[in-house]
């Protein structure tokens, strides 16, 4: 596991991992809940678990991975109950998906970008609308996620069309923590079809379109002078190469509000299965991080 630091930080890494969490909050779930006015769509969904007897806790809203193609808001849900479990309410969140052209190569049918980012800034002006009926703080509002939920997470903070039109800002954003993601899609790009080819359609074109310019305005690292919310950015082995790039990218820009962790112990899967087991180091992390830096009356 290596460690590091930008400029300067909001939180010690070191102190996070020693701290010994403790399970057994009550929570409720509510499963389901409609963010759009459709309510037949079955994706843009948010699955709410909320951390009972808990005055005005944090909330964490949480994108899962799947390539902007395979995400299954479900599939969190292990990960999502632990955290919860700590005292902090958690949304997974669903959103539109882009053609699944990886794995069948004949379901075309799906959305580019920016609809996923849109979904997410949508999602996220209904749970702050909620935030009364659930019992959770609008000033301690997180943003995090695995994979292309990392992506999103930080394009949502950095580019700030998204918020704006839905009645928003980033200042609404207390800290994002970005897992095993990349944030330069041309970076991004250019790494995956150097090794396969085919990825250039199947993969880049399918999620984001055929031209440079639609690829960097999906790429957060396009937006860092805008940056302004502290974060916790977390790599594994596979996708170190990526979050290097952005880390390298922050330091040029002097951006102090951001810690790196590279788990260079446990591959992209392995993480993301890490997180969601009993007893993970590393979710003790993400705990820790929202912990230090929710609002405290």
């Amino acid at each position: 596991m290596h460690k590091s630091n930008l400029v300067s930080t909001a939180v010690c890494i070191f102190a996070l991992l020693m701290t010994t969490l403790v399970f057994g909050q009550s929570v409720t779930e509510h499963n389901n809940l409609s963010y759009t006015s459709d309510l037949t769509d079955t994706l843009r969904q948010i699955n709410l678990i909320v951390a009972e007897d808990v005055s005005q806790a944090p909330l964490l809203i949480w994108i899962g991975g799947g390539a902007w193609s395979y995400v299954n808001r479900h599939m969190e849900m292990e990960l999502c109950r632990k955290i919860a479990a700590e005292g902090i309410t958690v949304a997974s969140v669903g959103h539109r998906l882009s053609p699944q052209l990886l794995r069948e190569p004949h379901r075309v049918e799906g959305v580019r970008h920016p609809a996923h980012i849109e979904d997410l800034a949508q999602a996220f002006a209904w749970l702050h609308a909620h935030a009364e009926e659930y019992g959770y703080d609008t000033a301690s509002i997180f943003v995090g996620g695995f994979s292309s939920g990392a992506h999103l997470s930080t394009l949502l903070i950095s580019d700030y069309k998204y918020l704006e039109g839905v009645g928003h800002s980033v200042a609404d954003v207390a800290g994002i923590i970005p897992i095993g993601g990349a944030f330069d899609i041309i970076h991004y790009r250019d790494i995956l079809t150097a090794a396969v080819p085919a990825y250039l359609e199947n993969h880049i074109h399918a999620v984001f379109g055929e031209s440079d310019a639609s690829q960097m305005d999906a790429s957060p690292s396009q937006f860092i002078a805008h940056i302004k919310t502290p974060m916790l950015v977390i790599s594994d082995t596979n996708t170190y190469k990526y979050n290097k790039h952005f880390e390298e990218q922050l330091k040029e820009a002097e951006f102090a509000l951001a810690d790196v962790l590279h788990v260079g112990s446990l591959s992209h899967g392995e993480l993301w299965k890490d997180i969601g087991a009993e007893n993970s180091r590393y979710r003790s992390v993400i705990v820790n991080y929202i912990r230090s830096l929710q609002n405290t009356p």
